[in-house]
C-alpha cells in the first residue's frame, strides 16, 4: 500500500525514491506503531504495526481523528493534555491512554510525541511512535499483588486462608506447602514432596505468543535463571480432557538461605471465555454493516 506522499522526499526520482522506498520497509519493520498527524490530529502516516496492533486497515484509517481510538474515559484528559503541552510551547508530548482495537477491546499505550511547527511557529501536525504496553502493565499489577501473597506465606498464615491458589516448592522442585485452591484448580490432590512436573505436564502456552511452564527457555527456568518474576498464561488440562485458562506467576524466593519457588495460579476462564464473545459480537455487527452498506448500493 502507498503511504501519503508528504511523508516521502523526491518520490519519482530514481535514487531518493529507492531511498524513500528502503525508509518506508524500515518503518513498516518496527513493532512499535510510528504515526503522523496534520494540526488536527487526524492521521497522514500510520505504519504496518498499526494494523497489527488495532486490527484496523491503514487505508480506512488515514484522515481519522487519533481521539477516535482513545477510551471514551479517557478522550477530554489525552486531549487536555495535548493542548496543555501545544499551548505551553513544549515540542513534545508523552502519555499512557487506551485505544480501540477493531474486535473492540481496548489496548493499552504508551505514546510519545513531537509537536512539528512551521517557521512561523504555528503547529503543523504531529510525528511520533506508539508503544503497546498492555502486558506490561497486567504484570506489574500482577506482580505487585502476588509479591503481597508471598509475605502471607511467609508470615505463616494457614494455607487454608490464602485468597487464591499458591504453591510453593523446594529447591529440588517438590511441593513444600500449597493452599487447597491448588487441588481445585488442578482437578486432583496436590501432596507435599510431589515433584512440579506432575503438574507442568497438564499446562500448555495458551496461545503462540506464549510461553511453556517447563523447559529450557520456559517460565521456570526464566525465573531461576534471572531471579525475576515470570508472568504467562497457560492452559490447564483437567482429569477428564477439561481445559481452565490460568493466568501464573512465577517467583524465585529465598527461604532460610534455600532457594525456593512459588507459584500463584489465578482461574482467567471467564475473562477468556468474554474474550472471545466480544470478538464474536464485533465480528457480527461488521458484517451486519457490510450486509447494510451493500444493500444500500443495490437499492440506488
Amino acid at each position: 500500500m502507498r503511504r501519503q506522499d508528504s511523508w516521502r522526499t523526491g518520490a519519482g526520482h530514481g535514487e531518493d525514491t529507492a531511498r524513500c522506498c528502503d525508509a518506508e520497509d524500515l518503518l513498516d519493520s518496527l513493532s512499535e506503531v510510528v504515526f503522523r498527524t496534520d494540526a488536527e490530529g487526524r492521521w497522514t502516516y500510520l505504519n504496518r504495526a498499526w494494523t497489527t496492533l488495532t486490527g484496523f486497515d491503514i487505508a480506512t484509517s488515514l484522515r481519522a481523528r487519533f481521539l477516535d481510538y482513545v477510551h471514551p474515559d479517557e478522550v477530554e484528559y489525552t486531549a487536555t493534555l495535548f493542548m496543555s503541552a501545544v499551548a505551553g510551547g513544549a515540542d513534545h508530548c508523552h502519555h499512557e491512554t487506551r485505544y480501540r482495537t477493531r474486535d473492540g477491546s481496548y489496548r493499552r499505550v504508551q505514546i510519545r510525541a513531537t509537536v512539528v511547527r512551521d517557521t512561523a511557529g504555528a503547529v503543523v501536525g504531529n510525528i511520533g511512535t506508539i508503544l503497546d504496553v498492555t502486558a506490561a502493565r497486567r504484570d506489574e499489577k500482577t506482580i505487585r499483588e502476588h509479591a503481597a501473597l508471598l509475605e502471607l506465606v511467609s508470615a505463616g498464615v494457614p494455607a487454608g486462608e490464602l485468597p487464591v491458589g499458591v504453591a510453593v516448592y523446594d529447591a529440588d522442585l517438590r511441593l513444600w506447602r500449597g493452599s487447597p485452591l491448588i487441588d481445585e484448580i488442578a482437578g486432583v490432590p496436590q501432596l507435599v514432596g510431589d515433584r512440579l512436573a506432575q503438574l507442568t505436564e497438564r499446562l500448555s502456552p495458551a496461545g503462540s505468543h506464549q510461553r511453556s511452564l517447563d523447559g529450557e527457555w520456559g517460565m521456570i527456568a526464566a525465573a531461576l535463571r534471572t531471579h525475576h518474576t515470570q508472568v504467562g498464561d497457560l492452559d490447564l488440562r483437567g482429569e477428564h480432557g477439561l481445559a481452565r485458562s490460568m493466568r501464573i506467576t512465577v517467583i524465585p524466593w529465598l527461604r532460610g538461605g534455600e532457594e525456593m519457588l512459588a507459584l500463584v495460579f489465578t482461574d482467567i476462564s471467564d475473562l477468556r471465555r468474554a474474550e472471545r464473545e466480544a470478538r464474536t459480537l464485533c465480528q457480527r455487527a461488521e458484517r451486519g454493516r457490510a450486509w447494510l452498506a451493500a444493500s444500500a448500493e443495490i437499492t440506488t
